[in-house]
């Protein structure tokens, strides 16, 4: 798309194998990637029979439709197909923008929905890689996220640890984040998640996962957000997921964010940063001086 090229697998449905952004460097000077390298198997599903035994589904899938010509400007969909009985089949399509960092994901469980357990299990995988050549400073930011009853529960796993936690109610989102970027799952029908839960794992580095369990029998959906922290565009998404930018202490927040708004509008007449910083600096100086 305009924003970002993404290649994706049939495996299991649909994997994001690469997420290049186009307005974001790496340290070589290449597009960013946020997908790691060695964890290419992302918006997984996992779902029993009535026996309680768990079905194959990590292979590759059908894709049944797609664009018929991918171009920039247009929306697109792509659908895969899965057997799982004798002529019963499940479905996942994902659908991308040409203007957003969010992607549509729709499963169709209707025919297979008699012959499995009701609890479904979708996942983001393999957490997110890091973008900074200061990797230490990066892994600093690294955590996991859920947010239910307008509370956030933050998650960061210690050192050689595996830690998981799990979280039952209705949740607004879940999400993955690194310095400056993140991978949001967010249910369009909060009340039919039934738990989320949340692994962390820091062997060579850290890495989380995040599950979503809802019931197959009601209509579920969920929109990934993967891309930069940008506030308005996370704000945009309008669930309250700007609240995993950390602007202070609740009395300090509407300050950040005056400030915030000062520089990007700044921005717009003096297209340089760090001459910004200098100017703003400047006036902050100069309102501060009489006290």
């Amino acid at each position: 798309t305009d924003l970002y090229t993404a290649r994706v697998s049939s495996f299991g449905g649909g994997s994001i194998q690469k997420f290049l952004l186009k307005d974001f460097l790496d340290p070589d000077s290449l597009q960013v990637n946020t997908i790691a390298q060695n964890k290419r198997n992302n918006l997984e599903i996992e779902i029993q029979d009535l026996n309680g035994d768990h079905l194959v589904l990590d292979r590759n899938w059908v894709l049944v439709k797609e664009p018929s010509r991918l171009g920039l400007g247009s929306n697109y969909l792509l659908e895969y197909s899965l057997e799982i009985f004798p002529n019963k089949r499940i479905k996942k399509s994902l659908s991308f923008f040409p203007d957003s960092y969010k992607i549509d994901i729709e499963f169709d469980f209707s025919e297979v929905k008699d012959l499995i357990y009701r609890d479904v299990r979708f996942s983001w995988a393999g957490g997110l890689a890091t973008t900074e050549k200061d990797s230490i400073d990066d892994k600093t930011y690294f955590k996991a996220v859920v947010y239910q009853g307008e509370e956030l529960e933050e998650f960061k796993v210690k050192e050689g640890q595996r830690e998981s936690k799990k979280l039952t109610g209705s949740t607004d989102w879940g999400a993955i984040r690194t310095k400056y970027f993140v991978s949001a799952l967010i249910p369009n029908s909060p009340e039919t998640i039934r738990f989320v839960e949340v692994l962390g794992e820091f062997k060579n580095q850290e890495e989380y996962s995040l599950s979503f369990v809802f019931d197959c029998f009601q209509k579920t959906s969920f929109t990934l957000y993967l891309g930069p922290l940008e506030y308005e565009k996370v704000k945009a998404l309008g669930v309250d997921l700007d609240e995993i930018m950390d602007f202070g202490w609740s009395f300090i927040r509407p300050i950040s964010k005056a400030v915030l708004f000062s520089l990007k509008r700044m921005h717009d007449y003096i297209p340089n940063y760090g001459v910004v910083l200098i100017v703003f600096s400047i006036l902050v100086k100069v309102l501060v001086f009489p006290l």
